[in-house]
């Protein structure tokens, strides 16, 4: 779950594309 801090560039990219796969599990 270090993909924000792996992204600073696209933090939000980051966030959606973790937060996507958190969510619908």
């Amino acid at each position: 779950m270090d993909t924000s801090g792996a992204s600073p560039e696209c933090p939000l990219l980051s966030d959606i594309a973790v937060g996507i796969p958190t969510g619908a599990n």
